[in-house]
């Protein structure tokens, strides 16, 4: 008799075989590369899992040479994580590109509290080197970062997209139009209704026990109130899933996934 092997309506829908996906980590803090890189990714897809690109500090160039190299190791079912908070949806003007603050700039407060808990840790504090062009150089006047982005996910068929932050209202047209399934996250119900409302396939519940941008809310709290807020859209589960007992815990709280990302 052969063991039974976890599997939801979520695996058939983007060709996976168990309920896994990768969290799209992008760079830390602003700094560095991002974590979900090609290798990673087609680790996870290889394994059976949903392998994510961080791509969010990606130019349209450097996404397209991710996603291609993430093809060159896998054949199997993969997606992109970008932003769509308002900053990354706004076209390109004749002003100047945003860019990151020097740290004298950061209130004196913070700049304590980093060395304080450095101190603690017994970490050398070393200043990351600066990119000597602006973020977002690559973007032609009249268009959005995000929007350049979106252009080659498509262009490339990335089977699935996922967004970050924001909601995937100005590109779900388009992204539906080439077949792509949209994961969106959220931290608190309302989020939840928004997203599930502007076309998300799939709602990421994303509990405070998570990395990057989350809420306040723990998992297993915000997962059953925002299945009951956008039913009958499915709903996916992230933050401190770390171990096979924690995934089956969501999945037997009506999850069709978990989202994982340092585990």
């Amino acid at each position: 008799m052969t063991r039974p092997t976890l599997r939801t309506a979520f695996c058939d829908r983007v060709g996976v075989d168990y309920p896994i996906v990768l969290a799209g980590m992008g760079p830390v803090a602003g700094t560095g590369d991002p974590v979900a890189t090609a290798d990673l990714v087609a680790a996870v897809s290889n394994a059976g899992g949903l392998g994510i690109i961080g791509g969010v500090a990606y130019s349209p160039d450097r996404l397209r040479e991710e996603i291609r190299k993430v093809r060159s190791l896998t054949d199997k079912p993969f997606g992109v994580d970008l932003l769509l908070s308002e900053n990354f949806l706004v076209p390109r003007g004749d002003g100047p590109l945003p860019s990151l603050p020097p740290p004298d700039r950061l209130p004196q407060e913070h700049r304590d509290t980093v060395a304080r808990i450095a101190k603690a840790l017994d970490i050398d504090l070393a200043q990351a080197p600066r990119d000597p062009s602006p973020m977002g150089s690559w973007i032609p006047k009249g268009k959005s970062w995000a929007g350049c982005q979106i252009e080659v996910l498509l262009e490339e068929e990335v089977p699935v997209f996922a967004s970050g932050l924001g909601t995937p209202g100005p590109f779900q047209e388009v992204l539906k139009a080439h077949g792509v399934t949209i994961l969106s996250l959220v931290g608190t119900v309302r989020a939840a209704a928004q997203v599930a409302a502007d076309g998300a396939d799939y709602v990421v519940a994303q509990g405070t026990e998570a990395g990057g941008h989350t809420g306040r809310i723990g998992t297993l709290a915000l997962l059953p109130q925002v299945m009951d807020a956008v039913a009958p859209t499915p709903v996916i589960s992230a933050g401190g899933i770390a171990s096979s007992r924690a995934l089956a815990a969501v999945i037997a709280g009506g999850a069709e996934a978990g989202w994982c990302g340092t585990a």
